[in-house]
Protein backbone atom coordinates (compact mmCIF):
# COMPACT_ATOMS: atom_id res chain seq x y z
CA UNK A 1 0.00 0.00 0.00
CA UNK A 2 1.09 3.71 -0.10
CA UNK A 3 0.78 6.55 2.39
CA UNK A 4 0.55 10.02 0.81
CA UNK A 5 1.48 12.99 3.26
CA UNK A 6 0.75 16.61 2.74
CA UNK A 7 2.85 19.27 4.35
CA UNK A 8 0.89 22.25 6.91
CA UNK A 9 2.62 24.23 4.01
CA UNK A 10 -0.09 22.81 1.39
CA UNK A 11 2.87 22.38 -1.00
CA UNK A 12 5.31 19.48 0.64
CA UNK A 13 4.14 16.30 -0.05
CA UNK A 14 5.28 12.69 -0.12
CA UNK A 15 4.34 9.08 -0.67
CA UNK A 16 5.76 6.35 1.71
CA UNK A 17 5.46 2.38 0.54
CA UNK A 18 4.05 0.10 3.29
CA UNK A 19 4.48 -3.60 2.93
CA UNK A 20 3.31 -6.25 5.24
CA UNK A 21 6.10 -7.68 7.38
CA UNK A 22 6.23 -10.81 9.74
CA UNK A 23 3.44 -13.67 9.80
CA UNK A 24 0.95 -13.43 6.68
CA UNK A 25 -2.79 -13.01 8.78
CA UNK A 26 -5.32 -13.48 5.66
CA UNK A 27 -8.83 -11.93 6.18
CA UNK A 28 -11.18 -14.85 4.04
CA UNK A 29 -14.27 -12.53 4.42
CA UNK A 30 -13.01 -9.86 1.75
CA UNK A 31 -11.52 -10.05 -1.75
CA UNK A 32 -8.14 -10.77 -2.11
CA UNK A 33 -5.70 -8.15 -3.82
CA UNK A 34 -5.52 -9.32 -7.42
CA UNK A 35 -2.30 -8.23 -9.53
CA UNK A 36 -1.88 -8.28 -13.06
CA UNK A 37 1.29 -10.35 -14.09
CA UNK A 38 2.55 -8.64 -18.17
CA UNK A 39 5.25 -11.10 -19.43
CA UNK A 40 7.48 -9.07 -22.44
CA UNK A 41 9.66 -10.94 -24.40
CA UNK A 42 12.90 -8.99 -25.56
CA UNK A 43 15.84 -8.84 -26.23
CA UNK A 44 19.37 -6.23 -25.96
CA UNK A 45 19.38 -6.17 -30.07
CA UNK A 46 15.26 -5.67 -30.28
CA UNK A 47 15.17 -1.24 -31.42
CA UNK A 48 11.49 -1.16 -30.89
CA UNK A 49 11.28 -3.22 -27.69
CA UNK A 50 11.98 -0.07 -25.78
CA UNK A 51 8.68 1.24 -26.69
CA UNK A 52 6.64 -2.06 -25.14
CA UNK A 53 9.00 -1.30 -22.06
CA UNK A 54 7.96 2.31 -21.42
CA UNK A 55 4.15 1.35 -21.69
CA UNK A 56 4.44 -1.59 -18.97
CA UNK A 57 6.43 1.21 -17.07
CA UNK A 58 3.62 3.51 -17.20
CA UNK A 59 0.86 0.55 -16.46
CA UNK A 60 2.33 -0.21 -13.18
CA UNK A 61 2.68 3.48 -12.58
CA UNK A 62 -1.09 4.49 -13.56
CA UNK A 63 -2.06 1.01 -11.57
CA UNK A 64 -0.18 1.70 -8.12
CA UNK A 65 1.57 -1.51 -9.09
CA UNK A 66 -1.05 -3.56 -9.55
CA UNK A 67 0.28 -4.32 -13.29
CA UNK A 68 3.31 -6.28 -12.84
CA UNK A 69 6.04 -6.10 -15.58
CA UNK A 70 8.02 -9.31 -16.00
CA UNK A 71 10.63 -8.95 -18.01
CA UNK A 72 12.14 -12.01 -20.34
CA UNK A 73 15.43 -11.20 -22.54
CA UNK A 74 16.47 -13.85 -24.81
CA UNK A 75 19.45 -15.05 -25.36
CA UNK A 76 20.75 -13.72 -28.80
CA UNK A 77 24.07 -13.82 -30.61
CA UNK A 78 26.07 -10.63 -29.19
CA UNK A 79 23.76 -10.11 -26.31
CA UNK A 80 23.79 -12.50 -24.12
CA UNK A 81 25.44 -11.21 -21.30
CA UNK A 82 22.26 -10.80 -19.09
CA UNK A 83 19.41 -13.46 -21.14
CA UNK A 84 17.23 -15.23 -18.53
CA UNK A 85 18.40 -19.09 -18.94
CA UNK A 86 14.69 -20.36 -19.46
CA UNK A 87 13.74 -18.09 -22.32
CA UNK A 88 13.13 -20.24 -25.01
CA UNK A 89 10.92 -22.64 -23.16
CA UNK A 90 9.39 -19.48 -21.85
CA UNK A 91 7.98 -18.82 -25.34
CA UNK A 92 7.40 -22.10 -26.55
CA UNK A 93 4.88 -22.39 -23.51
CA UNK A 94 3.20 -19.05 -25.49
CA UNK A 95 3.99 -20.52 -28.99
CA UNK A 96 5.81 -17.03 -30.16
CA UNK A 97 9.12 -16.09 -32.03
CA UNK A 98 9.12 -12.53 -32.18
CA UNK A 99 10.21 -9.70 -30.14
CA UNK A 100 8.63 -7.80 -28.58
CA UNK A 101 5.42 -9.40 -27.37
CA UNK A 102 3.53 -9.13 -24.40
CA UNK A 103 1.39 -11.57 -22.74
CA UNK A 104 -0.91 -10.74 -19.81
CA UNK A 105 -2.16 -12.89 -17.08
CA UNK A 106 -1.17 -15.54 -19.76
CA UNK A 107 -3.95 -15.37 -21.97
CA UNK A 108 -4.05 -12.04 -23.65
CA UNK A 109 -1.46 -10.93 -26.16
CA UNK A 110 -0.41 -7.49 -26.53
CA UNK A 111 1.46 -6.59 -29.61
CA UNK A 112 4.21 -3.99 -29.91
CA UNK A 113 2.20 -0.18 -30.38
CA UNK A 114 3.36 3.46 -29.12
CA UNK A 115 3.66 3.57 -25.54
CA UNK A 116 0.59 5.34 -24.27
CA UNK A 117 -1.81 3.31 -26.14
CA UNK A 118 -0.38 -0.50 -24.89
CA UNK A 119 -0.33 1.36 -21.56
CA UNK A 120 -4.17 2.07 -21.89
CA UNK A 121 -4.52 -1.60 -22.90
CA UNK A 122 -2.24 -3.20 -20.07
CA UNK A 123 -4.40 -0.73 -17.54
CA UNK A 124 -7.83 -2.23 -18.91
CA UNK A 125 -6.83 -5.92 -18.82
CA UNK A 126 -5.61 -4.93 -15.33
CA UNK A 127 -9.09 -3.68 -14.48
CA UNK A 128 -10.62 -6.18 -16.02
CA UNK A 129 -8.53 -8.98 -14.58
CA UNK A 130 -9.39 -7.15 -10.98
CA UNK A 131 -13.39 -7.86 -11.73
CA UNK A 132 -13.75 -11.16 -13.66
CA UNK A 133 -10.74 -13.16 -12.23
CA UNK A 134 -11.16 -13.05 -8.67
CA UNK A 135 -7.86 -13.93 -6.86
CA UNK A 136 -8.08 -17.60 -4.55
CA UNK A 137 -4.89 -16.60 -3.06
CA UNK A 138 -2.93 -13.78 -1.60
CA UNK A 139 0.96 -14.02 -0.60
CA UNK A 140 3.31 -12.47 1.68
CA UNK A 141 6.37 -12.51 3.24
CA UNK A 142 9.84 -11.58 3.51
CA UNK A 143 12.70 -11.37 1.29
CA UNK A 144 16.36 -10.04 2.91
CA UNK A 145 19.53 -9.93 1.15
CA UNK A 146 23.11 -10.76 2.62
CA UNK A 147 25.90 -10.58 0.19
CA UNK A 148 25.42 -12.79 -2.55
CA UNK A 149 22.62 -14.07 -1.00
CA UNK A 150 18.54 -13.94 -1.09
CA UNK A 151 16.51 -15.30 1.56
CA UNK A 152 12.96 -15.32 0.82
CA UNK A 153 10.30 -16.84 3.52
CA UNK A 154 7.14 -16.45 1.71
CA UNK A 155 3.11 -17.66 2.51
CA UNK A 156 0.43 -18.17 0.54
CA UNK A 157 -3.02 -18.28 2.07
CA UNK A 158 -6.16 -20.37 -0.44
CA UNK A 159 -9.61 -19.23 -0.25
CA UNK A 160 -10.42 -22.83 -1.77
CA UNK A 161 -8.63 -26.27 -2.00
CA UNK A 162 -6.62 -26.88 -4.80
CA UNK A 163 -3.53 -27.75 -6.53
CA UNK A 164 -1.77 -24.71 -7.00
CA UNK A 165 1.16 -23.67 -9.14
CA UNK A 166 3.93 -21.31 -7.32
CA UNK A 167 6.63 -19.38 -9.24
CA UNK A 168 9.55 -17.59 -7.57
CA UNK A 169 11.81 -15.31 -9.55
CA UNK A 170 14.74 -12.85 -8.76
CA UNK A 171 14.13 -9.68 -10.67
CA UNK A 172 16.16 -6.52 -11.33
CA UNK A 173 15.45 -2.92 -11.78
CA UNK A 174 17.83 -0.02 -13.14
CA UNK A 175 20.47 -1.84 -14.78
CA UNK A 176 21.86 0.51 -17.10
CA UNK A 177 23.21 -1.07 -20.11
CA UNK A 178 23.31 -1.36 -24.43
CA UNK A 179 19.82 -1.72 -25.75
CA UNK A 180 19.20 -1.11 -29.79
CA UNK A 181 17.56 1.70 -30.63
CA UNK A 182 18.10 3.26 -27.22
CA UNK A 183 22.03 3.25 -26.64
CA UNK A 184 24.61 2.30 -24.41
CA UNK A 185 22.83 3.73 -21.46
CA UNK A 186 19.30 2.44 -21.05
CA UNK A 187 17.93 1.22 -17.88
CA UNK A 188 16.44 -1.79 -17.87
CA UNK A 189 13.57 -2.72 -15.32
CA UNK A 190 11.88 -5.67 -14.19
CA UNK A 191 14.51 -7.93 -15.01
CA UNK A 192 13.88 -11.83 -14.92
CA UNK A 193 17.39 -12.95 -13.63
CA UNK A 194 16.85 -16.59 -12.03
CA UNK A 195 14.13 -18.49 -10.41
CA UNK A 196 13.98 -20.15 -6.66
CA UNK A 197 11.02 -22.45 -7.91
CA UNK A 198 11.39 -24.82 -11.46
CA UNK A 199 11.38 -22.01 -13.97
CA UNK A 200 7.55 -22.65 -14.53
CA UNK A 201 6.87 -23.34 -10.98
CA UNK A 202 6.03 -25.51 -8.18
CA UNK A 203 2.96 -27.38 -7.57
CA UNK A 204 1.42 -26.33 -4.07
CA UNK A 205 -1.70 -28.35 -2.35
CA UNK A 206 -3.68 -25.92 -0.58
CA UNK A 207 -6.97 -26.10 1.48
CA UNK A 208 -9.76 -24.08 2.09
CA UNK A 209 -9.25 -20.66 4.10
CA UNK A 210 -5.79 -21.91 4.72
CA UNK A 211 -2.07 -20.44 5.28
Amino acid sequence: AEITLNGVDGVTTATIEVSQMGELVADFSRDFYRRTLGIRFTATTCGYCPMMSEAMTLAYEETGGRFLPFTIYGIMAGSDWWGYDYWLEWMNAFATRYFPLGIVNGYAVVENNNPSTNAAIFTQLTEEAGTNIPANTVIGGTVSVSGSNVDANISVASKEAGVYTIGVFLMESHIVGQQSGAGASYEHNFVVKDEFTHYMGDDLSLSTESV
